[in-house]
């Protein structure tokens, strides 16, 4: 069944328009609860089946209904995704551009046989043979234990592997699943010489097929590092969100300690910022945590407070590095830890 903005703005009495200049033909606007006081008219468009879009800030947007839901009634996202059901996804930019044009509903496309991904068989785990100590001494150097085991194995941000061969040579490989299933990976280089520090598996077919690999099943920004981890994870545990996979792997080594009397889980959004894809999935996974912070690098706060600001019903709060440390893979103890999230 389609989402229907009409049906749900009347059944809990909020006003909206069907025409004016914000109003593209076949949409209703709203003032954009994400802007808050900000948004003197009705910037955000509802698009029929249920996707939404700000005209004043782009970054206030979604595929599906349930969050913005979430957001305006100040519910459960189990309760939104209730009374959403389901809904279309958001049209495209050209769509939006287009005001005065009617909107036309993507056409569905028949089912076929999910694709299933699977890891290279040049990628192999992180342990302590002598092919893979090159990565031990570059994670040695970057502050990590020693112990390849304890990386791999013992930490809950487990399946780590590392790649001598390949296009991915030279790389620690970061496995990226969602519900059990693979859909992509990243790689970090550890040669100082290589200029891209960081390499995903591309989405495009072709591209793949050069490198003798199957296609990513979605873009590495759509999804967050360990989510199949963290979405289990006690809800005494606090969530700290990162810029990368090794800033995030710092988090979880040192803060998730179930004994103690603060633990900390960690992820990240893999890019320069998190995309609507990822913030649609913070607020399924924010609410279940006590609190949620985010560690940017020390030059990077301003960017932090942006991102604090489109996650703002989820109440992020920007942590502060200790002096001297740049970034949150240089952090070194629990303690240490413990003070940027005081």
């Amino acid at each position: 069944m389609t989402f229907d903005w009409t049906t749900f703005l009347n059944r809990y009495n909020i006003p909206f328009n069907t025409r004016g200049p914000n109003t593209p033909a076949g949409a209703v606007t709203i003032p954009c609860p994400l802007c808050g006081a900000a948004d003197h008219s009705d910037h955000m468009v509802l698009w029929p089946g249920g996707g939404w879009r700000c005209w004043r800030n782009h970054e206030h947007g979604g595929q599906r209904p349930t969050r913005l839901v979430q957001i305006m009634l100040g519910c459960s996202y189990a309760e939104a995704q209730r009374l959403t059901d389901s809904g279309s996804p958001i049209p495209s930019t050209a769509q939006f551009a287009a005001v005065a044009t009617m909107f036309t509903p993507i056409p569905k496309v028949a089912s076929v046989e999910p694709r299933r991904l699977k890891i290279p068989a040049e990628f192999r785990p992180l342990i302590n043979i002598w092919a893979c100590q090159p990565f031990l001494e570059y994670l040695r150097n970057r502050g990590f234990t020693t112990d390849a085991k304890s990386i791999s194995f013992m930490y809950p941000t487990c399946g780590l592997r590392f790649a001598t061969r390949g296009p991915f040579k030279g790389r620690i490989i970061f496995p990226m699943r969602y519900e059990g299933k693979l859909v992509s990976w990243t790689g970090r280089t550890i040669y100082r010489a290589e200029p891209a520090r960081y390499k995903a598996l591309t989405t495009n077919a072709e591209a793949a097929a050069r490198a003798g690999l199957e296609p990513a099943l979605a873009p590495i920004n759509h999804h967050l590092l360990w989510w199949d981890w963290v979405i289990r994870t006690p809800s005494n545990t606090e969530l700290v969100l990162v810029e990368g996979p090794l800033d995030a792997l710092r988090i979880n080594t040192l803060g998730y300690k179930p004994f103690e009397r603060r633990t900390v889980a960690a992820t990240c959004w893999l890019g320069s910022e998190p995309t609507i894809q990822q913030i649609d999935l913070l607020h399924r996974l924010a609410p279940k945590f006590k609190r949620c912070w985010i560690i940017p690098d020390a030059d990077m706060r301003y960017k932090a407070y942006r991102i604090a600001d489109a996650l703002r019903p989820l109440k992020f709060t920007v942590a502060t590095l200790p002096r001297g440390v740049e970034d949150p893979a240089e952090l070194r103890t629990y303690q240490q830890l413990m003070d940027t999230l005081r």
